[in-house]
């Protein structure tokens, strides 16, 4: 399927990316019976904050292009506070999707993030020229416990 829409501006991006972040809490009955649910797996640590970040880059846009808008704005994103991790998983059967693999030490952490994206310094605009539309925005604090 072809993607050659775009470039998309860099307040689409921030507002379709973070606009499931006034959702937390949603639903949660499915797992109310669930021993643990919700609850982190190691007694006593901190909820983590893990995002999914779900990008569709232009085809149009050589990958050597969208490499460097991606490194660029990663690079932004691993230097804010709370950030823990990051890592970008390539689709297998479409190279020019991908999910953006966040990891924050609290949901304010990433509700920060979020706010700064949203001014005129923390705009993405590198990233914005090499999607093919607005990103899509997961984000998890739950847990199910394993044992």
């Amino acid at each position: 399927m072809p993607c050659k829409k775009g470039p998309v501006s860099s307040a689409a991006v921030t507002a379709a990316a973070y606009a499931d972040v006034e959702h937390r809490g949603a639903p949660r009955g499915w797992l109310d019976g669930w021993p643990n649910a919700g609850r982190p797996q190691t007694k006593g640590a901190p909820v983590t904050q893990t995002v999914f970040l779900e990008v569709q880059f232009r085809d149009d846009v050589d990958h050597d292009t969208i490499a460097s808008a991606v490194r660029e704005t990663l690079a932004q994103t691993a230097g804010f506070p709370g950030n823990e991790s990051l890592e970008v998983l390539v689709d297998d059967a479409d190279a020019h999707r991908a999910v953006v693999l966040e990891r924050w030490t609290t949901a304010a952490d990433h509700d920060a993030y979020v706010a700064w994206r949203a001014t005129p310094e923390g705009a993405a605009n590198a990233l914005a020229q090499v999607l093919a539309g607005p990103p899509v925005t997961r984000t998890f604090e739950r847990t199910l416990d394993l044992s």
